[in-house]
């Protein structure tokens, strides 16, 4: 199977599982969020643009992505060249309790 018949397949498996999800959503919101909260029934559209919305601002979807992880390490390689060797010690225990929270690997 050539590049460009992967590519589609898996643009429209992506894509009929996106819908698919939105639809699920819809169906729960109507069945359990409408009666327990009284509020009015959703619809298709609105849960997909509420979904697309929320996937936006909390980062869904994203994964691991070897050409953003490339300029990340680009970016630190170059920072590192800029800080003196008698301020790195300072600068990598100042970082250290940040990178700690966000789960990076040690500094």
């Amino acid at each position: 199977m050539n590049e460009w018949k992967k590519f589609a397949m898996t643009w429209a498996t992506s894509t009929l599982v996106g819908f698919y999800s939105v639809f699920v959503l819809m169906q729960l919101w109507n069945w359990f969020a409408v009666p327990l909260l009284h509020v009015p029934e959703a619809s298709y559209w609105l849960i997909y643009g509420l979904s697309m919305l929320f996937g936006l601002l909390t980062g869904a979807g994203e994964q691991e992505n070897p050409a953003h992880e490339r300029r990340w390490n680009a970016l630190f390689i170059i920072l590192n060249a800029c800080v003196p060797e008698q301020k790195m010690e300072d600068v990598k225990e100042e970082v250290r309790p940040e990178a700690r929270a966000y789960g990076q690997m040690s500094v």
